[in-house]
C-alpha cells in the first residue's frame, strides 16, 4: 500500500494530480476557486453548493490538476449529529466518483487545514482510503494528502502504517506463529506497504535466522 498513499508538503492548488478535492465550506475551498480562475468559479456556481456528502466534478481550468471534485463536509457539533458518518460518506463518495471517472491520482487537503470542520479528519480519512484500496473498484491508484509541516507528515505516515498493520493482521493472510507478534509489528513498520506474501517471506527469513 506504500505506493498508493502519500503525504507531501505542498499547496493543493499547485499539485499536478489528476484531480484534487475541494471542500466547499472551507477556506481551502475558497482558495481552490480563486486559483482555478473565473471558469472554475462559473462552473461551481452553475452546479451549486453540494449537499453534505454529495460530490460533483468539474474541470480544473487554471489549476495544474485536470479535475476538481467538489463536496461539502459536516460542521462538527459535538458528534451528536452523525458528523463522522457524514464525513466518512463524503470520503467514500469522492473516492468512488474519482475511480469511476478514470482518475488515477487524487489529492486531499490534510487535517490541519480542515480541523475546524471535524476534529477526527485524519482517522476517518485513513479508514475510508485504506478500505477503498483493500477492495478497489476503478482506476484510482494513488491518494495524496497535502500537509503543512513535517510533524503533520509524520502523523499521516504513522497513520498509514497503523492502518496497514491492522489490515494485514485482520486479513488472516499472514502466517503469524505464537510469539511472533512483535516481529510482525516491527516488520510492518520497517516495510509498510508490503503485501501479505512479502510479510510471510520476511517472517520466514526471521525464523531461518533464529535456526
Amino acid at each position: 500500500m506504500s505506493d498508493m498513499l502519500f503525504a507531501v508538503r505542498d499547496d493543493i492548488t499547485k499539485i499536478a494530480a489528476n484531480a484534487i478535492v475541494r471542500v466547499s465550506n472551507s477556506k481551502q475551498g475558497d482558495a481552490i476557486l480563486a486559483a482555478g480562475g473565473q471558469k472554475l468559479r462559473d462552473a461551481a456556481a452553475t452546479l451549486g453548493t453540494p449537499n453534505v456528502g454529495q460530490v460533483f466534478i468539474t474541470q480544473g481550468f487554471d489549476l495544474p490538476c485536470d479535475y476538481v471534485i467538489h463536496t461539502t463536509w459536516p460542521v462538527w457539533r459535538g458528534g451528536q449529529y452523525f458528523e463522522s458518518d457524514l464525513l466518512g460518506a463524503s470520503y467514500r463518495n469522492v473516492l468512488h466518483l474519482a475511480a469511476s471517472q478514470g482518475i488515477k491520482t487524487l489529492a486531499f487537503s490534510a487535517f490541519k487545514q480542515m480541523q475546524f470542520l471535524h476534529p477526527y479528519t485524519r482517522m476517518i480519512a485513513m479508514e475510508e482510503v485504506t478500505n477503498y484500496f483493500n477492495e478497489p473498484t476503478g482506476t484510482l491508484e494513488q491518494v495524496i494528502f497535502c500537509v503543512d509541516d513535517d510533524e503533520e507528515q509524520r502523523l499521516y505516515e504513522e497513520a498509514f502504517c497503523r492502518f496497514h498493520l491492522r489490515t494485514m493482521y485482520m486479513s488472516g493472510e499472514v502466517d503469524i506463529k505464537k510469539g511472533e507478534m512483535d516481529d510482525f509489528v516491527r516488520l510492518v513498520q520497517e516495510n509498510w506497504g508490503a503485501s501479505a506474501d512479502e510479510l510471510n517471506q520476511l517472517l520466514q527469513e526471521k525464523r531461518d535466522d533464529l535456526g
